[in-house]
């Protein structure tokens, strides 16, 4: 799994599959993950919307560990404009 370390992220579409992001802060972005090949340490998050896809049982994880945040099922055909990760 590719490591983000200590980068702010402000109003990015960013797939969160296959990256660990330590120390990052996500301001008004838009958070994707479709599975569950991803880890976080120490982040932060403000105004941020995660789409999970509902077929994750970690949908129901993630809602209890993010009240502050805004979660929704990722739905089919939905269109985002996705920013690639420098890596």
């Amino acid at each position: 799994m590719q490591r983000v370390m200590d980068q702010v992220f402000e109003n990015e579409t960013i797939v969160f599959d296959g990256f660990h992001f330590i120390g990052c802060s996500f301001i008004n972005c838009i958070l994707i993950i479709t599975s569950g090949t991803f880890d976080f340490d120490r982040c932060t998050y403000r105004g941020t919307t995660f789409y999970v896809d509902p077929k994750l049982s970690i949908f129901d994880v993630k809602q209890s560990l993010y009240e502050d945040a805004d979660l929704h099922a990722l739905e089919d055909g939905i269109a985002l404009d996705v920013v690639a990760i420098e890596r």
